[in-house]
């Protein structure tokens, strides 16, 4: 069953990866582009990802020299998420505008 559980985590993994990437591609097609406070939330994310690593590697930890990640993964989730909520927004806005009859 082991296998079972990790088809499905990598079908969901795909299908999570495929929503965020229309996302995106949404975004661009109607010009979109990402408000300064997303930017700076990955910034703060990244200094928190690189807390976390130091203190992964100064505490002798078993993994501790792989939460270097961290640094890059604490930001990607930040655009990631803001792909979903915004890229959804985008999508129902360009709608709004495409019924009222102004088209961009």
């Amino acid at each position: 069953m082991d296998w079972l559980s990790s088809i499905v985590g990598a079908v969901n993994d795909f299908f999570a990866a495929l929503i965020a990437i229309i996302s995106f591609i949404a975004w661009k097609k109607v010009g979109f582009k990402a408000p300064t406070y997303i930017h700076a939330i990955a910034v703060i994310s990244s200094v928190v990802g690189a807390l976390l690593a130091f203190l992964g590697h100064i505490s002798d930890a078993e993994h501790g020299s792989k939460a270097i990640w961290l640094v890059v993964v604490f930001p990607i989730c930040t655009y990631f998420f803001f792909g979903f909520l915004g890229g959804g927004t985008v999508m129902a806005n360009n709608e709004d505008d495409y019924v009222k009859g102004t088209e961009k």
